[in-house]
C-alpha cells in the first residue's frame, strides 16, 4: 500500500492538494502527523473519496480529540505496525530516543512523526540480541515548506522517501 505522509502544514492546504494530485492514481490514502488539522479537513472536503488518517499536534486545538484525532495512533497494514504521532510529546526537537522507546513499547515497525519541520528517514537496528527487529523513524518535513513523505508498505517491507512539490532550479 502507498500513502502520502504530511506534517506541519500550518495553513498550507495547497501543498497537500498538489501532492495528492501528483500521486492521485497511485496512492491508497493520506497520513497526517499534526499541526494543521484544519488543512486536513479542507483536504477531506476537496477530495472526499480519499482515505485519510491523522493525529493532533501541539498547534491543533484539543477539541479535535472529540472528532477522533488523538495525539497517538497505532495501526497495522499488511503486518506492518505503524505508530503515528506529532512528536512534541516525545521531545523530538532534542533527539529521537524517547520516540524510539515509545515505538518499541508499542511494537511498531515504523514511527511516523513531525514537529521538527526537518525530514528524517532513519533505521534504528535492534539494540540487543533480545530484540528481533529494528524500527524506522520517519519525518516527512513540513508541508508548509512543500515537503511530504511517500510511505509504501507490504510483504516486501517498508519504503519511505521524502519529496518536495517545488521544482529544483539549477543555475546554468
Amino acid at each position: 500500500m502507498k500513502f502520502l505522509v504530511f506534517s506541519d502544514s500550518h495553513g498550507s492546504t495547497h501543498t497537500m492538494l498538489r501532492a495528492v494530485d501528483l500521486h492521485k492514481n497511485t496512492i491508497d490514502g493520506v497520513l497526517f502527523l499534526g499541526d494543521g488539522l484544519y488543512d486536513l479537513i479542507s483536504l477531506r472536503t476537496a477530495r472526499p473519496d480519499l482515505a485519510v488518517r491523522g493525529v493532533r499536534g501541539n498547534c491543533d486545538a484539543p477539541t479535535f480529540s472529540q472528532a477522533g484525532y488523538e495525539t497517538l495512533d497505532c495501526f497495522t497494514i499488511d503486518q506492518i505496525k505503524i505508530m503515528m504521532c506529532h512528536g512534541h510529546l516525545y521531545s523530538v526537537k532534542y533527539g529521537t530516543q524517547r520516540l524510539l522507546h515509545a515505538a518499541r513499547a508499542h511494537g511498531a515497525d515504523i514511527a511516523l512523526f513531525g514537529h521538527t519541520h526537518h525530514a528524517l528517514n532513519q533505521y534504528m537496528p535492534p539494540k540487543d540480541d533480545s530484540m528481533t527487529k529494528g524500527i524506522y523513524l520517519c519525518n516527512p518535513g513540513a508541508a508548509k515548506d512543500g515537503c511530504y513523505g511517500i510511505l509504501e508498505c507490504g510483504s516486501f517491507g517498508i519504503s519511505f522517501q521524502t519529496a518536495d512539490i517545488y521544482p529544483t532550479i539549477s543555475s546554468i
